[in-house]
């Protein structure tokens, strides 16, 4: 999603695509106004109702983060954890895919048909 205006502080927007059902792949796209130079993200290890720790990010792919056309440099902390420094407060869009082909309660799938 290009990122052609100011999103208003305060205000995230998500958009998921699931045009790439047949690749069973879900493009996550979110767009926001930083409210500091220093931006961290973070994808959660552990799921409700299961009590062991998960590698959610090995299903993640093709991670970029900008400003416009502009591209930023995200630094990997750890497995589920980045960060960037950023040069100014512009609107930011971070762009991932997800791979869904795993259908059981701790994980996701997409084929045309069905998404969970």
């Amino acid at each position: 999603m290009p990122n052609e205006y100011q999103v208003p502080k305060n205000h995230v927007i998500v958009t998921l695509d699931l045009t790439n059902s047949n690749e069973q792949e879900l493009l996550v796209n979110i767009t926001w106004t930083p409210v500091s130079l220093r931006q961290e993200f973070c994808l959660p290890i552990w799921t409700p109702g299961s009590y062991k720790v998960r590698d959610h990010a090995q299903y993640l792919y093709n991670m970029t983060l900008s400003q416009g056309e502009r591209s930023i440099i995200l630094d990997r902390l750890d497995t589920s954890k980045w960060i960037a420094n950023l040069e100014n407060y512009n609107s930011l869009s971070l762009n991932y895919i997800i791979q869904a082909r795993e259908l059981t309660v701790r994980t996701s799938y997409i084929n045309p048909d069905f998404a969970s």
